[in-house]
């Protein structure tokens, strides 16, 4: 569920861009812990980028054509 709190794109792109450059996802939960803070919203949204871009990268589109 989402907060009502609001999100920036720009923030959020940034701590998503940031967050796949840290080489551990202990290191990732801090710099989102350290920058999200209290903001959920802004947290889960950069977590589901997070998630996505994972999911994808597992993905081969030469796999998937018929």
């Amino acid at each position: 569920m989402w907060s009502t709190m609001t999100i920036d794109p720009k923030r959020a792109q940034a701590l998503f861009l940031a967050a796949l450059k840290m080489p551990e996802s202990a290191s990732r939960l801090e710099l989102l812990n350290r920058e999200c803070g209290k903001n959920s919203a802004l947290r889960q949204r950069v977590e589901a980028l997070l998630g996505a871009h994972h999911a994808a990268e597992g993905f081969d589109i030469e796999q998937s054509r018929p």
